[in-house]
């Protein structure tokens, strides 16, 4: 039975290469088709803000005792993603023991590259005391996100026991999760 992955999809290796992968990205089995297994990097994107929601303090017990989404993971892949220090898992966590790990860093890089050159007018609030505070009621011009999602479920990889190429030794990038 074929399973799919949640935000992962399929490409073919010509766009992939086009995108800049190569022979050391993941690729499948060319009886499933070939291609190369890719993410949807704003879908990613989307999904590690609410891994990071999900893993606040004041939420972290209700979500990963549900053991759905990326709570379904083992403690090590979670730990990847959203903390450093194994003493969240241990249940003597203060908000100084959380710093989010992957997820923060990867919507940081986003915001980096892709920074908002918009601008924020200033308004006053309170009569009392008047006080200037940034107008976030801003125009944007926005990508269709529903466009993008449905691309996403539309090429969503499926899943069968030996579908990846196995890789060649020298296209591990490394021990640890990049």
């Amino acid at each position: 039975m074929l399973k799919p992955i949640d935000d992962t999809a399929i490409i073919p290796l010509e766009d992939g290469r086009k995108a800049g992968l190569t022979d050391d990205h993941v690729q499948i089995q060319e009886k499933y088709g070939g291609g190369f297994l890719v993410n949807v990097e704003g879908l990613h994107h989307l999904h590690c803000l609410n891994l990071v929601r999900q893993s606040t303090y004041y939420n972290f017990e209700y979500y990963s005792s549900r053991k759905l989404g990326a709570f379904v993971n083992e403690e090590s892949m979670l730990k990847m993603h959203v903390c450093k220090f194994s003493s969240v898992f241990s249940g003597q966590k203060t908000a100084a023991d959380i710093p989010i790990a992957h997820c923060l860093d990867i919507l940081r890089q986003q915001l980096m590259c892709t920074v908002d050159m918009g601008i924020l007018g200033q308004v006053w609030w309170n009569k009392d005391n008047p006080t200037a505070f940034p107008d976030f009621n801003t125009k944007h011009t926005c990508r269709n996100y529903d466009a993008v999602r449905k691309w996403g479920f539309e090429h969503q990889a499926q899943v069968p026991p030996d579908w990846l190429i196995p890789p060649r030794d020298l296209s591990i990038v490394s021990e640890e999760m990049p």
